[in-house]
């Protein structure tokens, strides 16, 4: 709990906090910065639940069944600002920026 991360998706693209609503930068910079809160206990396990806390905002990201995407909106840590982290399966390995499939025009 207390680490510093940045999310960098299959793509390439990093998620940040923007004035509305997290999205994807080419970059990673000071929006794209989280504290990593965990749930239980003192180190992530698979399937542990952790809470996102936007450096540059000061909320937890949150998803709303009721909108579409991803906010940073909230201090509290409620249904909505859990995240579960699973461990892939062995053998699986994620799409990078080197070996994800071309993308299709």
């Amino acid at each position: 709990s207390g680490d510093v991360v940045c999310l960098r998706a299959h793509n390439g693209r990093y998620l940040s906090v923007g004035a509305e609503s997290v999205e994807a930068s080419n970059a990673a910079g000071p929006a794209s910065r989280f504290v990593v809160h965990l749930e239980h206990g003192a180190a992530l396990a698979h399937r542990g639940v952790v809470y996102l806390e936007s450096r540059s905002a000061g909320a937890l990201l949150d998803a709303d069944d009721a909108e579409d995407g991803l906010f940073a909106r909230y201090a509290d840590r409620g249904d909505w600002q859990r995240f579960a982290v699973e461990k892939l399966p062995r053998g699986c390995a994620l799409p990078t920026p080197k070996n994800r499939p071309a993308s299709r025009a």
